[in-house]
């Protein structure tokens, strides 16, 4: 093993001394784009034989070995967790991944990519399946980086067997539409610093038709520069927001609470309305007040 480990010092301690003649040497450009190749290939190659050696730990129970990668200072837990994965999913599912960055041929970000997509076809493709979906996702390895090459490979399936991934597609998205209603919610939350603060998720049909509503009433940048503003496009969402709220207010046509249309509750001390002076209380939210200017506004139709 000693040997081993010799012999790849030699060679990088050669790479050293070729990198070290390139200001002397002409065109230096070109020595150095084919030592930066030649160096990437190297590390992918690497990658890959480590990755197996990973995987043939598992196979030998050698247990030191996977706890002295779990446990290494040189990476975080997580990314330890994800090699020691994609190690075993490259020696048992994905042997053509494995074999092209063991070649050098993609990078192990490529690599980690293919696999991330991979992992998401469905559990009824075959081992024959999977390897057409290797040989497919190769060919592009030259053309399409990282990001390209996961969305890709997660749908090779539609080349495999069309008719059954238009069906899968159809039950993911109804899937993902029934999770979407369940998980939906809107909250606010006091910032106790004069806002309130909302949270929340909404189907995307719901929301699309909430950004359509937006839209329509988006001020446009130039309606601020009476109050020297110059708002950005989420200022103007929110604002926008507001309006769609004041619209329905005044249209008259929300459900009704106790026989009258939904109103804005505040309170304040007799003192407070006839002075002017006070706290502004607003029941069911937890702030502190408002201004005296915000509580005018809101009790433009008061009732008392």
């Amino acid at each position: 093993m000693s040997e081993a480990r010799e012999l790849m010092q030699q060679g990088i301690a050669a790479l050293w001394d070729a990198a070290g003649s390139l200001r002397t040497d002409s065109p230096a450009a070109e020595r150095l784009a084919t030592m930066v190749h030649t160096v990437t290939e190297a590390e992918a190659q690497l990658a890959g034989l480590r990755l197996h050696l990973l995987h043939e730990a598992r196979l030998s129970a050698a247990d030191a070995v996977v706890d002295e990668v779990r446990q290494s200072v040189r990476t975080t837990t997580a990314q330890a967790t994800a090699s020691l994965k994609l190690a075993l999913d490259l020696g048992e599912r994905f042997p053509l991944i494995a074999g092209a960055l063991s070649d050098g041929v993609i990078s192990l970000a490529q690599a980690e990519a293919i696999v991330s997509g991979l992992r998401k076809l469905p559990g009824r493709l075959t081992q024959a399946d999977l390897v057409e979906c290797q040989r497919s996702i190769l060919e592009h390895v030259d053309t399409l980086g990282p990001a390209e090459l996961r969305e890709l490979a997660a749908r090779l399936a539609e080349v495999i067997d069309p008719d059954l991934a238009d069906a899968d597609e159809a039950k993911r998205l109804a899937a993902e539409e029934r999770a979407a209603r369940r998980g939906r919610f809107l909250r606010l939350s006091p910032d106790h610093h004069g806002s309130i603060r909302s949270t929340g998720l909404l189907p995307v049909a719901d929301a699309a038709l909430l950004a359509a509503q937006l839209e329509a009433l988006l001020p446009s940048a130039s309606s601020y520069a009476d109050a020297g503003e110059t708002p950005g496009p989420d200022v103007r969402r929110a604002d926008a927001l507001v309006l769609l709220a004041q619209a329905a207010a005044a249209a008259g046509d929300l459900p009704a609470h106790g026989g009258d249309r939904p109103r804005v509750h505040i309170t304040m001390k007799l003192d407070t309305l006839t002075t002017g002076l006070g706290a502004v209380g607003l029941p069911g939210l937890d702030v502190d007040g408002l201004t005296p200017g915000e509580a005018r506004r809101l009790s433009c139709d008061v009732r008392a």
